[in-house]
């Protein structure tokens, strides 16, 4: 299908009729209907920025979408996301294993390995008002724009809050990271750390 496309498109994304974002394997004969008619959509913009898994690609272009392609265990395959990724996307952050994708209303979309990030369920309503993401080898951290914070992924590897107070992970400043453990800087200059203790 892509050696159909001009190659003066630049870096595109092929949609379908159905709305599915055509993968680069994908024969014509995949996509044909019983009319053996297929029609397809090219969307071709600048990008924005490149982030990267392990072993997959993802970037952003300049109308806001996400293309990402490489090993699909890893991210390079939005399928379960790529509506939410057609339009709106600010910023892409990666670890080794996943993607989470920042929007402009500062919501959170991720995918790639579920156990290393790719899967954020379990905290999709508390990731609202975010302003940055940070992320370990397997887990993520997005800051909110309130000082609070989320992490998910792996446990080991930071992707659960500390065992503290609720309050002590409020007006925080600044997340950092390391491989497996995560560092908040709060406002009065005191840092809470979580993770992997050996580091």
């Amino acid at each position: 299908v892509f050696q159909q496309v001009p190659k003066e498109e630049g870096p595109f994304m092929l949609i379908s009729a159905d709305g599915e974002v055509v993968q680069p394997s994908t024969r014509l004969t995949d996509l044909s209907s019983v009319s053996n008619e297929v029609t397809l959509t090219v969307l071709a913009h600048p990008v924005q920025q490149v982030a990267s898994t392990r072993t997959a690609f993802a970037v952003v272009t300049s109308a806001g979408s996400v293309l990402a392609w490489g090993d699909v265990d890893m991210g390079g395959d939005t399928k379960g996301s790529q509506k939410e990724l057609m339009t709106n996307v600010s910023r892409i952050y990666a670890n080794s294993f996943a993607f989470a994708a920042l929007k402009a209303d500062a919501s959170v979309v991720t995918w790639g390995l579920p156990t290393g990030g790719g899967d954020s369920r379990a905290v999709r309503a508390s990731l609202i008002g975010v302003r940055d993401i940070s992320s370990t080898r397997l887990a993520f951290c997005a800051l909110k724009s309130d000082g609070s914070v989320v992490p998910w992924g792996a446990a080991t590897y930071g992707g659960e809050a500390p065992n503290t107070p609720n309050t002590e992970l409020r007006a925080v400043r600044s997340i950092h990271a390391t491989d497996s453990a995560f560092a908040a800087l709060r406002a009065d200059g005191t840092v809470i750390a979580w993770g992997d203790a050996t580091e």
